[in-house]
Order: C-alpha cells, then structure tokens, then sequence
C-alpha cells in the first residue's frame, strides 16, 4: 500500500531575476565607472558613492534604466502583494578582485535591488543567508547524501550581464572573495505613503 503525501513549503522567500540587457550596457556601466566613489565598511577592496550621493539613479543618462527597474519592482510588490514602493536611494560599487561584499541587510527597506551593467569575466556569485537558520537548533545533515534545498545556510545567484536581482531587505546577503572585477548599482524602496 502506498503512502499518499503532500508538501507544503511554508514562509518562501521571494528572490526573482530579471533580464535588463536589452538596455544600453555600456553608457550604464560609464556611469558607474565615472562617479567618483569612497571606502566604506561593508565593501572590501572596493569603493561605493554610497556615502556621498546614494542618487545614481537620477542621472540624466540612466533615466530608461530606472524606469526599466521602477517596471521591475512594482511586477515584484504585486506578486508580494505589497503597497506601493518607490526607489529612495540608490548608489553604485565597484569592487576588486579579491575584495567581498560583508554579510549585511537594508534596513528601512521594503524591497532592495542590485543591478549588473557589466561582467567582463566571472565574478563571483551573490550569497543570501537562510532567514530561518538561526531556528534550526537540532538539524544534523547527512553529508553522505546529496545536499537538500533545506540543508542550504545560503543559495546562490551567479550574476549575469544585464541581471536586476530584487529581494526583501531585510534578507542577509554577501559575496566570498571577488574573482573577478563587480560593478553594481544597488538601491533601496520605501512605500508611497511614508515617502514625504
């Protein structure tokens, strides 16, 4: 006799990928390359304008870019079903080979998002960190299986040309050490009506 059985995955996390690269790459990643930038804490051998402007989107040249992103993030808050967002800052990184990004969150932001205008060669891939791992207290996995999707701390994103990747701010993320050269633009929402 068999056994029937159902499966009900609970409390998913809702990361989703979305291909820009019908824009023009180039002027994008000019951009990047040409606002001037500074060290910050969570980027290692690398800089951001983060702590100066955190408006890149505002550029006169990334105007179809953000109306691309804005496009992107109200497909993701309707499948959510969030209030309406908008894009309260933004910036760009840059960082080196053999830099990383640290294990951080956006705090104050409903949905975040990182944008890859150009990858010359392979860079190492985006890590998000299990939100319920730290509830796991009596999980012992066989590693003499093969890994599960639930046996995972992170799941990874290998970047792409061209790739938004949106997700809830609060969901921890990084990257291990850069193998290749990382250009982003990031930035943060808030909902309409707490924007004055």
């Amino acid at each position: 006799m068999e056994i029937r059985k159902d499966e009900l995955y609970f409390f998913p996390t809702l990361v989703s990928l979305y291909d820009l690269s019908i824009l023009n790459l180039n002027i994008i990643s000019e951009v990047v390359e040409n606002t001037p930038k500074d060290n910050y804490h969570l980027v290692d051998k690398g800089k951001t304008d983060f702590v100066s402007d955190k408006k890149i989107l505002d550029h006169p040249n990334l105007i179809e870019l953000k109306q691309h992103i804005d496009s992107c993030v109200d497909d993701y808050r309707q499948r959510l079903g969030l209030s309406k967002v908008r894009i309260t800052s933004s910036w760009s990184s840059i960082t080196d080979v053999g830099g990383r990004l640290e294990l951080h969150r956006h705090a104050g932001s409903s949905i975040s998002g990182v944008f890859y205008p150009e990858i010359k060669q392979p860079i190492s891939p985006l890590l998000f960190k299990d939100p319920t791992h730290s509830y796991k207290m009596c999980e012992l996995y066989d590693t003499s299986v093969e890994s599960t999707i639930n046996s995972f701390s992170y799941m990874r994103i290998d970047p792409g040309l061209g790739m938004l990747v949106l997700f809830p701010g609060w969901l921890e993320h990084r990257t291990e050490v850069e193998i290749g050269r990382r250009k982003v633009i990031s930035f943060n929402t808030e909902y309409n009506h707490l924007v004055v």
